[in-house]
């Protein structure tokens, strides 16, 4: 069994203001695994932020590394 989070790696968790219903986050240079809130919390099967508007990604990589937002519903 590995440790969480992964020894070594880190998150990043970005959290809209307003009602953002929907919106995806993007890691530009680095590697990492997406998640996104809904509305009973936290769900790595989420394809995009749902009545929560927040996410991030974890397990990204010692790395620099940028995270962008795309918001497609208010």
């Amino acid at each position: 069994m590995s440790p969480y989070p992964m020894e070594g790696t880190g998150s990043i968790i970005m959290n809209l203001l307003g009602s953002v219903e929907q919106a995806t986050f993007e890691l530009i240079g680095g590697s990492g695994k997406p998640f996104y809130y809904g509305a009973e919390g936290s769900d790595p099967d989420l394809p995009y932020t749902r009545g929560g508007a927040g996410g991030g990604f974890v397990e990204i990589a010692p790395e620099s590394c940028c995270a962008r937002a795309t918001i497609t519903s208010t």
